[in-house]
C-alpha cells in the first residue's frame, strides 16, 4: 500500500455503515479511526491528529454531527469537515463545513474528503 492520505474520523452510530465507510476510505488510502458515539468521538478527536472528520448528521440522543464538527474545528482549524446525511442539507451548515448526500459513491466520497 502506498503513502497514507490522511488520517480520517468516520462519526456513524449506524455500525454497518460505519463498516462500510472505513473500507471506502481505507480503499483511497486513509488512516480510517471510526466512532460509533459522540463520546468515542471526542475521544479520537482528543487523542488523534486528524486531517478530515466524516460525521452523520444523526447520531441518536444527544448532540449531532455538527455539533461533533463544530467541537472538532474549535481543536483544529485546518480540519477538513464533510456532514454526510440522507435527509437534506442542514441551513446552518457552517462555512467550510461540505455536505454529501447519502447515498452516494466512493467516487463522490473521495471527491469530498481528497479536497
Amino acid at each position: 500500500m502506498g503513502r497514507a492520505a490522511g488520517r480520517i474520523l468516520v462519526v456513524e452510530n449506524d455500525l454497518m455503515l460505519n463498516h462500510m465507510f472505513r473500507q471506502m476510505l481505507e480503499d483511497l488510502g486513509f488512516f480510517v479511526v471510526t466512532a460509533a458515539s459522540v463520546e468515542a468521538a471526542r475521544h479520537a478527536i482528543d487523542t488523534v491528529n486528524l486531517d478530515v472528520l466524516l460525521a452523520d448528521l444523526a447520531l441518536g440522543a444527544g448532540p449531532d454531527g455538527l455539533a461533533v464538527a463544530r467541537e472538532a474545528l474549535e481543536k483544529n482549524e485546518r480540519l477538513r469537515v464533510v456532514i454526510a446525511s440522507g435527509h437534506p442539507q442542514p441551513s446552518d451548515l457552517s462555512q467550510g463545513m461540505a455536505f454529501l448526500q447519502k447515498p452516494f459513491t466512493i467516487a463522490q466520497l473521495a471527491r469530498m474528503v481528497q479536497g
